[in-house]
């Protein structure tokens, strides 16, 4: 998969900071894909995310993605990320992994499903 960040939205829950990227891109027999990924835990070195997320294939059926995982700090701006995805068409719905770098300077979230 290879997203790009659009917009940011930071919020706070019991003094915990999360931020929400809305991200558009493409993820290998998905087509298009529009997300909002939010992590949680600013500005610790780690921390938890999810990401929320429809594609709209050049063909086939459309499904939605829900996953959750981890995130944890490489360096000043770039962070790693793993975590599971559950991808449902409606009918059908499987479970993947997904391992993933977000790089901060380039707005780009890219990573493999397995």
């Amino acid at each position: 998969f290879e997203f790009k960040a659009v917009s940011f939205r930071f919020s706070q829950t019991d003094g915990v900071v999360s931020v929400s990227r809305d991200l558009e891109g493409t993820a290998e027999g998905f087509g298009k894909v529009l997300g909002t990924g939010t992590f949680h835990g600013i500005p610790s070195s780690s921390g938890t995310l999810d990401f929320v997320a429809v594609n709209y294939p050049d063909s086939g059926p459309r499904s939605s993605a829900i996953s959750e995982g981890t995130w944890s700090q490489l360096s000043a701006t770039r962070f790693a990320t793993t975590g599971t995805t559950r991808i449902t068409t409606g009918e059908d719905s499987i479970a993947t992994k997904f391992e993933g770098e977000f790089d901060l300077d380039a707005q780009t979230w890219t990573g493999t499903f397995s």
